[in-house]
């Protein structure tokens, strides 16, 4: 028997779950977005883009951002968040 494959959405998911702070990567290198995961979907994630010292509550929000799953290809937890 084969290893059970986990799928990408399963991981981001468990990373919303954590409101784990992410810096998201496309895959030449180029950084797509930085925030807290508020959705993810079966090919889509919604990031919430705050400021690196604030939480990701209503006030402190500036921008929801859209990304197909397609587009990332890593995740990267930064330190210290």
């Amino acid at each position: 028997m084969g290893r059970p494959k986990i799928k990408f959405s399963t991981l981001l998911r468990s990373l919303m779950r954590d409101r784990s702070r992410i810096q998201l990567f496309d895959d030449s290198g180029a950084a797509i977005a930085e925030g807290t995961l508020s959705q993810v979907g079966a090919d889509f994630l919604v990031l919430l883009i705050h400021p690196r010292d604030e939480f990701a509550r209503a006030s402190s929000v500036t921008e929801q951002t859209m990304v197909p799953l397609s587009a990332v290809a890593w995740v990267i937890l930064p330190k210290g968040f």
